[in-house]
């Protein structure tokens, strides 16, 4: 699939994109939504952002060992128990919201915010699988982690099966997170 075809043609369409869909949470000038996850965005607006950002969206692996703390292999990322207010539970929430949910590195809204898209395509890891990602999978399916405000979180315990959606599609309850 040729990327040119899946993005917007320049940043003006890309940001009325971003700005008027269904639960938009961005704005290009500061004020009230400097905080949300940007979301609406497809899978290849969000790649192509993290790389114009210096980054790239991060593998489910890496997701992974963010969520489960390493070799701490944690249920959640805070700890052993569900505790609902340490996530998002009923809408997007600003960035940080919840800081009693924060992961062992300190990493943010890794479960009950948004869903996040990730550099994988669906399907098995590799085995072994050693800091692995599926990008030679099909493409018609990207992996998301995150598990947003309105599924439930309680299935994300030890990182929850990876879920996915198709790469063009945006979604108010889809973000990103670029990693470096």
């Amino acid at each position: 699939m040729a990327w040119n075809t899946q993005l917007e043609p320049n940043t003006v369409t890309f940001r009325t994109k971003l700005i008027s869909t269904l639960g938009s949470t961005y704005s290009p000038t500061p004020g009230s939504k400097d905080e949300p996850p940007i979301v609406n965005a497809s899978w290849f607006e969000a790649s192509a952002f993290c790389i114009w950002d210096g980054g790239r969206l991060p593998t489910y692996a890496k997701y992974q060992a963010a969520v489960l703390g390493g070799d701490e292999q944690r249920i959640y990322p805070w700890g052993p128990t569900f505790d609902p207010a340490r996530l998002a539970l009923l809408e997007t929430e600003q960035v940080g919201s919840h800081p009693t949910g924060d992961g062992r590195w300190g990493h943010a809204d890794l479960v009950g915010n948004v869903d996040e898209w990730l550099l994988d395509g669906t399907g098995p890891l590799p085995t072994p699988c050693n800091d692995c990602a599926r990008v030679g999978a099909s493409t018609s399916a990207r992996a998301l982690g995150g598990w947003y405000w309105g599924e439930q979180a309680t299935s994300y315990a030890n990182g929850g099966a990876p879920h996915g959606a198709s790469p063009t599609s945006g979604f108010d309850r889809r973000g990103l997170r670029c990693a470096r």
